[in-house]
């Protein structure tokens, strides 16, 4: 049986050990033995973080895919992994359908359904609306949040010649909930291996 630990050394070292397991029997007891069997440097590994910034329109979606692929292409990172996170909590982040944009408004459509703007009925199915109780921002906003909640704000991807490794028909969006242009920030945590200079 053979374990492979990943150890990060500071920002730009790691080291990839690979063990050997030896299961050993004495006076009953079970030991086990570690024996090194290869130890590799690897450098060039690293981190990189950013923000990107976006303008929505009011409720919809902004497509971010070639956004985000032209960010990986300027860092030059060429496979890693990326974790991509909205800071925001009345927006959400998905990956979805990319050709038939009846798929979005679809999706809209569901939400809004499922989380009206006006207020809420009880799941027992009584008659009597509960209004929300937040609404100092807007009575958009309470809305925005709960359809935040029952989404995502971040998503994780795979890097791979130095761009996401996805769908053929996915696209990245942002999803905005609030009905007034906003302004939203996006940060990028990508950890990987860069192209050489």
């Amino acid at each position: 049986m053979f374990i492979q630990l990943f150890i990060i050394k500071r920002e730009h070292l790691c080291c990839n050990v690979s063990f050997k397991i030896l299961k050993l029997h004495k006076s009953g007891l079970n030991h086990l033995l570690f024996n090194i069997i290869s130890l590799s440097v690897l450098v060039g590994m690293e981190q990189i973080l950013s923000t990107l910034n976006f303008e929505t329109k009011g409720q919809g979606f902004t497509d971010i895919t070639s956004d985000i692929n032209l960010w990986i292409q300027n860092k030059k990172l060429q496979k890693g992994i990326l974790l991509v996170f909205l800071k925001h909590t009345s927006c959400s982040l998905i990956i979805n359908e990319n050709a038939d944009i009846n798929v979005l408004k679809d999706l809209s459509n569901y939400m809004q359904a499922l989380v009206p703007e006006e207020g809420f009925y009880p799941i027992n199915k009584s008659s009597k609306r509960i209004n929300y109780l937040h609404s100092e921002e807007g009575l958009d906003d309470m809305p925005a949040h709960i359809r935040t909640m029952l989404t995502s704000n971040s998503l994780g991807f795979s890097v791979v010649d130095g761009k996401l490794e996805i769908g053929l028909w996915q696209g990245i969006y942002i999803w905005e909930h609030r009905t007034s242009n906003k302004s939203r920030s996006l940060q990028l945590h990508a950890i990987g291996d860069s192209y050489p200079n």
